[in-house]
């Protein structure tokens, strides 16, 4: 029954989101060691869970922070 309250569908899916940007600086922060504030920024203001699944993909796969930071939404 909470399951159908939407206070708790929007608690939940905003869980889901930082899960997600934690998910994103993760891989950046092992890849590439520390990450400038500002790109940790950029990541935490990301709201669509589609854009931060593909942050998520390109976080692993971009050759170095500055081509990540150019596919940024912002």
């Amino acid at each position: 029954m909470l399951d159908d309250s939407p206070l708790i569908q929007e608690l939940m899916d905003q869980a889901k989101r930082e899960v997600l940007r934690d998910a994103v600086t993760h891989i950046l922060k092992a890849r590439f060691g520390s990450i400038p504030p500002e790109t940790g920024a950029l990541v935490r203001d990301v709201q669509d869970e589609e854009q931060l699944q593909q942050l998520i993909q390109l976080a692993a796969l971009c050759p170095d922070l500055e081509a990540f930071r150019a596919r940024l939404p912002f």
